[in-house]
């Protein structure tokens, strides 16, 4: 166990999340003071700030730095429901997305 391990474990249980679509597999992100959830998804974005947009779609970031956003899904039909209405929303101009890893808890 590395040291920065043993203080993320001793300050509180972290979520432990696997990833089930990935770039690279097998992925592990621990997660802490984020609310448990079947799903967890991750996102890369060339902007540092959420859309205002996104919350009209169901699409609330969980989690945001340096343009990475991570959001919480209770199953997978939510998680395509949301992107799709988002993609198919008019006043949604598109965002070229550099990363996407879908993990499950």
């Amino acid at each position: 166990m590395t040291r920065r391990l043993f203080l993320y474990a001793a300050a509180a249980r972290p979520l432990v999340v696997e990833a089930i679509a990935a770039e690279k597999m097998p992925q592990r992100l621990m997660l802490s003071g984020i609310a448990p959830a079947p799903y967890f998804e991750l996102r890369q974005y060339g902007f540092t700030k959420a859309p205002a947009i996104w919350k009209g779609h169901g699409l609330r970031p969980v989690w945001s730095k340096n343009g990475r956003f991570l959001f919480r899904f209770e199953s997978l039909s939510e998680r395509e429901q949301a992107w799709r209405s988002l993609s198919a929303d008019p006043n949604w101009p598109g965002a070229e997305v550099s990363e996407i890893s879908l993990y499950r808890s």
